[in-house]
């Protein structure tokens, strides 16, 4: 008797309710195999040392759904707890430099319960447009003029990886979701110096220090079927084709640039 795997396809969701678990059949009935669920470290530690499980039950739902249907989730991290979070930032972002061992316990707790049944997560993302400054994923640093704190993000890359490691070495470790709203050719002075965020991070030696590189491709509808463009990137549909192709390319030139091997791209 054979029994042949599910398919397993490119399409995703994200989800950010708590409430999504009644959506993962139908997603399951439209081919949707990957599901992007937003994680809160501040809801589980929101005292150091301390671990509160039951502030995500809802969330451990999701999990326990979607893996009992071959769906893969790709959990992302946010919400730097207070205590950790570094100097002058008001938002979930940036931990502080002498938090990062403290962040190193979180991760290796967090993947040792989550890569096991009946979770069985293999993705972790390590927080999700983080090179923006203010809001969003909040690691960005206007102070540094030439990679906009992405060399401090290497930094905590390198306490992270080996964190989760050691908890699953299967376990696959993502750069967090780069927003990339512009190329740095052609992006304001601001953006452009956050548009080279990754490579502050490659600069300070964290190329080792991620399995993969997530990333975000939009285009914007002209209102016409078919017709799209993302004229910070220089892209349309009659033209170059999708923003994802230009991306792409950009990373793994950028990766080649620093010698940086065997990472895959995902977008998310």
């Amino acid at each position: 008797m054979v029994t042949l795997a599910p398919q397993q396809t490119p399409f995703g969701v994200f989800l950010d309710a708590e409430t999504a678990v009644n959506v993962l059949a139908e997603m399951k009935s439209a081919n949707v195999t990957w599901i992007h669920p937003t994680f809160s470290w501040s809801a589980i530690e929101p005292r150091v040392g301390q671990r509160n499980w039951g502030a995500v039950s809802g969330f451990e739902s999701i999990l326990r759904t979607a893996a009992s249907q071959q769906i893969n989730a790709i959990i992302y991290l946010q919400g730097t707890p207070n205590w950790a979070r570094k100097a002058g930032y008001s938002c979930g972002g940036a931990v502080a430099p002498d938090k990062l061992q403290d962040l190193g316990r979180f991760l290796t707790d967090l993947v040792a319960r989550y890569s096991a049944p009946p979770f069985n997560v293999q993705y972790y993302e390590l927080w999700n447009e983080q090179e923006v400054s203010g809001f969003l994923g909040c690691w960005g640093d206007p102070s540094d003029p030439t990679y906009y704190g992405g060399g401090y993000y290497g930094e905590m890359l390198k306490t992270a990886y080996p964190a989760i490691k050691a908890a699953s070495p299967s376990a696959q470790v993502l750069f967090g979701g780069l927003l990339m709203d512009c190329k740095p050719e052609i992006c304001s002075d601001d953006v452009k110096n956050r548009s080279h965020f990754l490579e502050g991070a490659l600069v300070n030696g964290a190329g080792g220090s991620f399995d993969g590189v997530s990333f975000h491709a939009y285009d914007y509808y002209q209102g016409v079927l078919g017709q799209y463009s993302n004229s910070n990137w220089g892209t349309a549909w009659n033209t170059t084709g999708p923003v994802l192709l230009a991306k792409a390319a950009y990373l793994r030139q950028l990766l080649a640039q620093y010698h940086v091997s065997g990472k895959y791209l995902m977008n998310t």
